[in-house]
């Protein structure tokens, strides 16, 4: 499985699960040992999430346009995991 763990920064959500579609991935930004720090956009029923994540781009390809997501909302305060494929 190719999952990501995150934050949703754009809106508040409860807890739930959503499907979705990658839309763009931007402001990647190298921060040491190896990860990045990128913002997906990921469409989904409740509107466009911005998703901040971290990952490591050797092993995990950014979130890319048109990517079949599942967005796990796991709290009120946006945390979430995203999961490709």
């Amino acid at each position: 499985e190719d999952v990501f763990s995150g934050v949703i920064t754009n809106m508040k959500l409860e807890p739930a699960i959503l499907e979705g579609t990658g839309v763009y991935d931007k402001s990647c930004n190298m921060i040491g040992n190896g990860l990045t720090n990128c913002d997906a956009g990921i469409q989904t029923e409740k509107g466009l999430l911005n998703f901040n994540y971290k990952h490591n781009m050797a092993v995990q390809p950014c979130i890319a346009q048109g990517d079949k997501l599942s967005v796990r909302i796991l709290d009120s305060e946006g945390n979430a995991e995203v999961t490709r494929g």
